[in-house]
């Protein structure tokens, strides 16, 4: 709304979401080496970046590049989530950390939706998208920091003892 866009040209802008996704299944393989802390914090921080593209943007091609980088990086960040857990967890745990990571998400996600349309509502969208940056970039300092964890993302492997 804020972008005066017809349907076609949210199409167009959605679509930046899909063309990022698949730009990043093709750049998995190729960060295989990278250190995995490091290349999810690089990559919350790229979404957050996207998000404020898109927030800032007068133009359909810039929201565009936004949503290109937000949800492209976003999804890299959520497989190499999905790996580290799986990997720094325990097989005989792995159930109940996994249905508890479930639980959990979709009591967030519940919440953020309530949280991101309330503000969006009632002050404006830029604020949600804003807040959504704030969140995204806090939790890629927190990445950054854990360097106990500072494996390669090659080494998540499936341990098969």
């Amino acid at each position: 709304q804020n972008l005066e866009l017809s349907a076609s040209q949210t199409g167009i802008l959605l679509s930046g979401a899909g063309v990022g996704n698949i730009i990043g299944i093709f750049m998995m393989k190729l960060l295989k080496n990278a250190h995995w802390n490091l290349l999810y914090g690089t990559l919350l921080l790229c979404s957050s970046c996207g998000i404020i593209i898109v927030s800032f943007s007068a133009n359909l091609w810039f929201a565009f590049i936004g949503m290109l980088l937000f949800d492209g990086a976003l999804s890299m960040a959520f497989v190499i989530n999905g790996a580290a857990r799986q990997t720094v967890t325990p097989n005989q745990f792995l159930a109940r950390v996994s249905s508890g990571g479930l639980l959990l998400t979709g009591i967030v996600v519940i919440f953020a939706n309530g949280f991101a349309g309330s503000v969006a509502e009632w002050i404006n969208p830029v604020s949600a998208l804003l807040i959504c940056s704030c969140i995204l970039f806090l939790n890629s300092c927190i990445s950054y920091r854990q360097k106990q964890l500072n494996r390669s993302v090659a080494s998540f492997s499936v341990d098969t003892k």
